[in-house]
């Protein structure tokens, strides 16, 4: 991750950047999402899971909806997490921040499929 300043219409901000490609990002996110699902949730058979990662921006809105959510971290806030599923066991949510950088939120369903 990298500042990079980014101007808007409201004016120029630093903002956090990534330096690899954003598929590779995602394969990781979703692979870190696959173990967290196999440690905390045993029950959710991912296998057929349709995952998608979306980065998000840290703002009131973020913060109320991860109220509901299971928080845990690593590392004295160097890998943040919150986590949840549904009672059934066939949609999951889980949304990280690294070094208190920005949020990615990956979900997976298999009532996709």
């Amino acid at each position: 991750m990298a500042k990079v300043a980014v101007s808007t219409s409201t004016g120029t901000y630093q903002a956090n950047a990534l330096s690899i490609p954003m598929d590779r990002a995602d394969r990781y996110l979703i692979r870190i999402t696959k173990g967290l699902l196999f440690n905390f949730y045993p029950k959710f058979d991912y296998s057929k899971s349709a995952f998608e990662v979306t980065q998000l921006v840290w703002n009131e809105e973020v913060e109320q909806s991860l109220r509901g959510l299971f928080y845990d971290e690593r590392g004295d806030r160097v890998f943040r997490f919150w986590r949840g599923v549904t009672e059934n066991y066939d949609t999951g949510l889980f949304v990280y921040s690294f070094y208190d950088g920005p949020p990615f939120m990956v979900t997976g369903d298999v009532s996709v499929i």
